[in-house]
Parts: C-alpha cells; sequence; structure tokens
C-alpha cells in the first residue's frame, strides 16, 4: 500500500494547490509559480486544449450547467440525447458538449502519443540493449 499512499498523498497536495475551499478547508491566497501544481495542470491542459481555465477544477463540479453536460455526455455519445432531452435540446446544451468533448478528444489524443512516444523509447532501448550485447560477443 505505500504506493497507494504516495498517489493518495500527490492528488492531495495537487489539490491543495489550488487553494481552494470546495474541500471546506480555509486556504491563503494562491501565488502562482511554475512550480505550482496547479498552475502546472493548467498550462499543460491549455497546451493540449487550447483553453486556459481559472479556478479549481473540483469546484467546476458544483455548477449546475457543467453537471448538466456532464450527465448528457454519455447520451450525447450514444446518440441518444433526444431521449433524455426530446427533439429540442438546447443551444448551449449542445455547445457544452461540443466544447467537453473536444477537450476530452484533445486530451485523450495527447495521451496516446505520448504512450506511443514511450513505447517507442523502450523499444530502441531494447534493440539497442541487443545489438550491445552482441558487440561484446555474447548471443
Amino acid at each position: 500500500m505505500p504506493a497507494a499512499r504516495g498517489v493518495h498523498e500527490a492528488a492531495r497536495a495537487l489539490r491543495d494547490s489550488y487553494r481552494c475551499d470546495c474541500d471546506g478547508k480555509v486556504r491563503r491566497l494562491r501565488v502562482l509559480s511554475r512550480e505550482d501544481g496547479a498552475e502546472q495542470v493548467a498550462s499543460n491542459v491549455e497546451a493540449i486544449t487550447g483553453q486556459r481555465y481559472d479556478g479549481c477544477p473540483w469546484r467546476a463540479y458544483e455548477d449546475p450547467f457543467v453537471g448538466e453536460v456532464l450527465r448528457a455526455y454519455r447520451h450525447w455519445k450514444e446518440r441518444s440525447l433526444h431521449l433524455v432531452w426530446g427533439d429540442d435540446p438546447p443551444v448551449a446544451l449542445i455547445r457544452g458538449l461540443e466544447v467537453y468533448d473536444a477537450a476530452l478528444n484533445a486530451i485523450r489524443a495527447h495521451d496516446m502519443s505520448e504512450d506511443r512516444k514511450k513505447r517507442e523509447q523502450e523499444r530502441q532501448k531494447q534493440l539497442n540493449e541487443r545489438a550491445a550485447k552482441k558487440g561484446r560477443g555474447r548471443p
């Protein structure tokens, strides 16, 4: 369980870095720096999606519009939104779904690209190790 504890501590530290009171704790004002976990996340999300968010991502869950988009998303992806919203869902909801879907797709594509790079680096490392062993006369 030590590894899990480390993950939970890192997640807690990230959440604390937002200095938001959404978890019930009152914190001092946040000063941004490159080392700040929240700033690093915000910068990465902006680089990947082209959008910068302000504030705590956990706080967004309290917004009724965000909640409605998240609830509607599964139906939208399954092309069954009309079953919940009828034939004429609000334009704002559709736009929210489009924005959420675009951001999610950008992040997934980025993650897949990073995974592919890591696999290729590992493969190249293994090939180099094999070549080095053959060069030293090992089969």
